[in-house]
């Protein structure tokens, strides 16, 4: 998911460019890899980080963003989210942000720290995976419709699966 040394914007996959019939008229790679299918959480994930994985998952796979190949990729952004949210509700609990140490010296609770590591993470991944509006902004990409092949083969009959996400927490 690198752009290695060059600058400017990432470029599109090239299934969204197919998907959008090739608007820009550039060669697509026809050597890209193509990994096909969906991909299950890995089990390494804590509650908070599957919560997550399921909550985006679906969504990323309909459209060809997450892949058995990005697999772990998206893991990785999940125990950053995770890793977020369990380093703000350790603050929560916490009188103030900072305390004074034996010495009088004030400093910022680390888990502080933590949680900022934490969400420059989930910044990396989330414009990889088109989670922000602005990396959002530059993808245009049609969602198939009922009954598409894309569909059925990441469902069968069935169809998507029904939004069980909840975002609290504590589940």
């Amino acid at each position: 998911m690198s752009r290695g040394n060059k600058g400017g914007r990432p470029p599109k996959p090239t299934a969204v460019k197919k998907r959008q019939g090739n608007p820009g008229r550039r060669p697509l790679n026809e050597n890209e890899p193509v990994f096909e299918g969906g991909t299950t959480a890995p089990k390494h994930l804590d509650r908070i980080a599957k919560n997550e994985w399921r909550r985006l998952a679906p969504r990323l796979i309909v459209h060809g963003m997450l892949t058995p190949a990005d697999r772990t990729a998206f893991a990785a952004y999940c125990v950053a989210y995770s890793t977020h949210v369990r380093a703000e509700l350790a603050l929560a609990n916490k009188p103030s942000l900072a305390y004074k140490t034996a010495a009088g010296v004030i400093r910022p609770w680390p888990e502080i720290a933590i949680s900022n590591q934490a969400l420059a993470q989930m910044h990396r991944f989330q414009t990889e995976f088109g989670l922000t509006p602005s990396s959002r902004s530059r993808l245009d990409i049609t969602i198939p419709k009922k009954g598409s092949s894309d569909e059925d083969f990441l469902f069968g009959d069935d169809g998507p699966p029904p939004n069980e996400c909840k975002n609290d927490v504590a589940n």
